[in-house]
Formats: C-alpha cells, sequence, structure tokens
C-alpha cells in the first residue's frame, strides 16, 4: 500500500471545486463546444438534398436513379442548409464520394479515438488538450478554404483524428483536477455542456446556408480554447504516478492552491517516499556502475534530492505562463521516459483490469448501438430543428437527475437501474415501431432515461481505472462505443428488430455489473499493482 496523502484528499484541502476548477471548466466547455458543433454539423455536411428534375415539361421531384439512368435535366430544391452535395454536384458518378468522406470520417475517428488516449498517457492531457484544439482549429481554417471533395477529405481525416482530444481531454482532465465530493457535479455540467453545443450547430444551418459558418463556429471555440489552455497546468496525478515527477506535481498543487486562495498542505503526497527511495537507488547504482571510481554513498539522500528540485522549480508555482516550463511540460528530459507507470493497451488485459475492460467493452458498445437506433427510431416533434432542441433538454434532464441522484446513491447501483429503465423504453419502442405505432410521450422518457445513463456510464469509466490506465481505458470503450453506433446504423436501416434485441441485451447488463466494483463516493484509484508492459 502506497504511503502519504491521497490525492483526492490532497485536492479536497487546496479547494476541490474552488476557483482553478471554475475557471479551468470554462476552458474545458469551450474545448467540448469545438467537438459538439463538428460531431453535429458533420453528418449534415453530406445530406443529399431534394431533386427536381424536367420528365415531362415541367420541374417535379425525382429520385437520384432517374437522374442518372435517364440523363434528365435536374435542380436542388432549395434548401434552408446546402451541403457539399449540394456545392459540388456529388451524385450519379460522383456519389461514391459520399461514401468515401463517410468511410473515411468513422475510420479517423476511430483511430484517433485510440491515437488521443495513448498520447494522454505519454505527453499528458493538458497537452494533449491543448495540442489537439489547436491542430483541428488549424485544420478548420484549411476546410474552409476547400474548393473539391477530395481536398474536404483529406482535411477531414486531419481533423477527424484530432477530433476526440476534445472530448475525452476535458473529462479525464476534469475528474483529476476535482475532489471526490465534487466530481459528479463537476462532470454533470460538463457533459450538460457538451449537448449543450450540439445547438449553435443548428442554429448556424437555420440561419446560413452553408456548411462554413459550422466550421466557423466550431473554430471559434478552438481558438479560445487554445488561448485560455495556456492557464491549465498538467494534471498532478498525470505528473505524480505517470511520470513519477512528484516535484512537478506538487507545484501544480501549489498553483491550484495558490489560485484557490487556499494554504498548501505539508505533507507528503502517495507513493512520493517509496518514489524517493528507488531513485536515490537508481542514480547510486547508476554511479557504481559507472566505472568512474566514485563512491555511491557521497550521493546526497532522497530528501536532499526533492529539496534541491523544490528550489529548481519554486517558479513553477508563481505564475501559469512561467510554469508552462514546468509542470505543463512534463516530458522535459528524457530519464523521465524511463520512470513511472506508462501503460499501452495491452495493460488493459493484464489480471487486475481484464475483466473491468471486457465488460464495459460489452456495455459501451451495446449503449452506443441503443442510443443511436433509440435516437433516430422516434421523434417528438416533427420540425427537425424544434425536435433537436427538445432533445438536448430532455437530455439535460436525464443529466441532471442522475448527477444529483449520485450525491446520495452509489454511482454502479444507479448505472444498474438506469440500464433496466432504459432497457426497458429501449425494448417497447422497438415493439412499437414493428406494430407500427409511435408514442411521443413514451419516447420523450426514453430519451431521457437513455440520456442519464449514458452520462452515469462515463463517470463510472472514469472512475473504474487506475491513473495510469485511464485515458486509454476511455480510449479502448469509445472505440467500441463507436462501434456500437454503426451497429445503431444497421439497426435503423435494415434490421427492424434490432431495437428490440438491443434493448433486451441493455436490460441483462446489471447481471454483469454484479461483480464490477463499485466507485461512487470514494477516491479514485491512483495507483495499479501491476507493472506496465
Amino acid at each position: 500500500m502506497e504511503t502519504g496523502i491521497r490525492f483526492d484528499e490532497a485536492l479536497y484541502s487546496i479547494g476541490g471545486f474552488s476557483r482553478y476548477q471554475l475557471r479551468s471548466l470554462l476552458v474545458l466547455i469551450l474545448a467540448i463546444w469545438q467537438y459538439s458543433i463538428l460531431i453535429a454539423g458533420l453528418p449534415q455536411f453530406i445530406q443529399l438534398p431534394s431533386i427536381q428534375c424536367n420528365k415531362t415539361g415541367n420541374l417535379a421531384s425525382c429520385m437520384e436513379f432517374d437522374i442518372c439512368k435517364y440523363k434528365y435535366p435536374y435542380t436542388f430544391e432549395f434548401q434552408r442548409f446546402q451541403s457539399i452535395v449540394y456545392e459540388w454536384r456529388l451524385i450519379c458518378e460522383y456519389h461514391y464520394m459520399i461514401y468515401i468522406i463517410t468511410g473515411c470520417f468513422i475510420g479517423s475517428l476511430l483511430i484517433g479515438t485510440l491515437l488521443i488516449g495513448k498520447l494522454a498517457e505519454r505527453l499528458g492531457r493538458a497537452n494533449v488538450l491543448r495540442w489537439t484544439t489547436a491542430l483541428t482549429t488549424l485544420g478548420e481554417f484549411l476546410i474552409l478554404a476547400a474548393g473539391d471533395a477530395w481536398y474536404f477529405m483529406v482535411i477531414l481525416i486531419f481533423i477527424t483524428i484530432m477530433l476526440p482530444g476534445m472530448f475525452m481531454m476535458p473529462i479525464v482532465y476534469l475528474t483529476e483536477i476535482t475532489s471526490f465530493r465534487s466530481r459528479n457535479i463537476s462532470l454533470m455540467i460538463l457533459i450538460c455542456m457538451c449537448t449543450v453545443g450540439y445547438l449553435p450547430a443548428y442554429l448556424l444551418m437555420y440561419y446560413f446556408y452553408s456548411w462554413r459558418p459550422i466550421v466557423l463556429g466550431s473554430m471559434g471555440c478552438g481558438f479560445f480554447s487554445f488561448l485560455f489552455s495556456w492557464m491549465l497546468v498538467e494534471s498532478p496525478r498525470y505528473l505524480a504516478v505517470i511520470m513519477a515527477r512528484y516535484t512537478k506535481a506538487r507545484s501544480a498543487f501549489e498553483y491550484i492552491a495558490l489560485t484557490n486562495k487556499k494554504p498548501m498542505f505539508e505533507v507528503q503526497l502517495q507513493g512520493e517516499i517509496l518514489n524517493e527511495y528507488s531513485e536515490t537507488i537508481r542514480k547510486r547504482q547508476g554511479l557504481d556502475m559507472s566505472g568512474l571510481g566514485m563512491d555511491a554513498s557521497a550521493l546526497p539522500d532522497a530528501y536532499e534530492i526533492r529539496d534541491n528540485e523544490h528550489e529548481e522549480s519554486n517558479r513553477d508555482a508563481i505564475a501559469p505562463f512561467e510554469y508552462l516550463g514546468g509542470a505543463a511540460n512534463a516530458v522535459d528530459r528524457e530519464s523521465d521516459l524511463d520512470r513511472g507507470h506508462k501503460y499501452n493497451y495491452l495493460d488493459l488485459f493484464r489480471e487486475d483490469l481484464r475483466k473491468i475492460a471486457l465488460v464495459m467493452m460489452l456495455i459501451w458498445v451495446i449503449q452506443g448501438c441503443v442510443i443511436y437506433s433509440y435516437m433516430h427510431s422516434g421523434y417528438i416533434l416533427i420540425d427537425p430543428y424544434m425536435n433537436v432542441v427538445l432533445h438536448v433538454i430532455l437530455s439535460i434532464i436525464g443529466f441532471f437527475i442522475c448527477g444529483i441522484t449520485s450525491l446520495f446513491v452509489k454511482t454502479k447501483k444507479i448505472m444498474m437501474w438506469l440500464a433496466v429503465l432504459a432497457g426497458v423504453f429501449a425494448l417497447a419502442q422497438g415493439i412499437m415501431l414493428l406494430m407500427g405505432k409511435n408514442s411521443q410521450e413514451a419516447f420523450a422518457l426514453g430519451v431521457v432515461a437513455i440520456s442519464g445513463f449514458y452520462y452515469i456510464l462515463v463517470i463510472y469509466t472514469v472512475e473504474i481505472f487506475p491513473t495510469p490506465a485511464r485515458c486509454i481505458g476511455l480510449g479502448f470503450l469509445n472505440f467500441f462505443g463507436i462501434l456500437g453506433i454503426i451497429a445503431g446504423y444497421a439497426i435503423v436501416f435494415y434490421v427492424k428488430e434490432g431495437l428490440t434485441a438491443a434493448g433486451a441485451a441493455l436490460m441483462l447488463m446489471p447481471i454483469l455489473l454484479l461483480k464490477m466494483p463499485e466507485t461512487g463516493g470514494a477516491p479514485l484509484n491512483d495507483f495499479s499493482v501491476w507493472a506496465p508492459l
């Protein structure tokens, strides 16, 4: 057992959800809005507009097949939103570009999810958030100049690989800088804002006739997020646990305490004593093996090393821009790469994480399938724009109810009940579809239940993995969640009975969760007993 004050207790003592966390939350909301606006807008970019063709001397609605086979003169009907299909006439012999762009979007999103998860364990949460935001903003600037579908596709691949960084990193970073007493509420606010971020995309679609204003809206959020992200210090958990840079971790804590106007704790962090001892032994062994004839006992002890490092990095706790040379830039020496716990995706299948990874993988696949197929299986209002607004409101209600409930009920228990409830609504909706019926009231209640289940699932995911595996765990499960969404797409268009089956499967998930550990109301697990592969 690692000795020292736990990181959650350290955060609570210097302000678990105070000025620094609130300021960081605003920056993270801007980043996650960049993600939300693009995710909401991209499917509309490749939407096929309504077509009118001249079959008998008069324009009338017709199918793309009629134009391609019989070569009728055609025109696109005027619509409020003009996609790239409208702009570059991507029909008939050019229709294949839509399939290529769609495939590249999904493939690069899957690649980006795994890549971002690994980079966050290697380079740091704040660093990955900062630079994925910057690179996505750069890609959006370049895509505005797109003059054909090929140029659009190449830049879109670049953007989409970076895109998961604006979703995963805000969640992980906020989880790691807030104490467990405030974690659920802070994450509830962040995920609510993620959903609210869909609204600007649809407002831009409604008031402007091109896809470019949507890109501009996302780019604006990204620009300000990148600008203000320099006020974020690197996660102290990442610095201490993964990089074994406890001096820099203490500097990060000092800056948070200074911002929150709280006194800095004086006790050592969990694992700090063992880390200092190991570092002293490592350096002494290095001198003994160097063949230089130096006396290893002349090496300063661990406490002297820590004091010297602390003096050199005192400036790190003074101002955020000076601090960037310290904790925010964690990987500053090659020797740092040989220390700490740097996990990879294979480590998810070690003995202590295997069951968690496999059970959560199955749950994420099913929830992705249920969310997409359910949300596209019915409607509440006929107007598509008002329908989106109502979906957002209902989702926020689900998040809020679950966020408040999580203050009194354990996370796993809430997730088990919500899995049953969401599964019942999905099963009922699937049966009604087979019967050719639709209940708007029941559909609306299902949106609340399924949204609440998704919120609790995200909370449970970031809590159940230890700090060295948190980002790769979220990346791994997000990968399978996207695969579930692809399965949901197939259900909507090809397999009518699929929603019924997915709902029934979701109802059985509590059986798998019975053997899973509880995380609600407890400090995060920061250490793993297994060394990385």
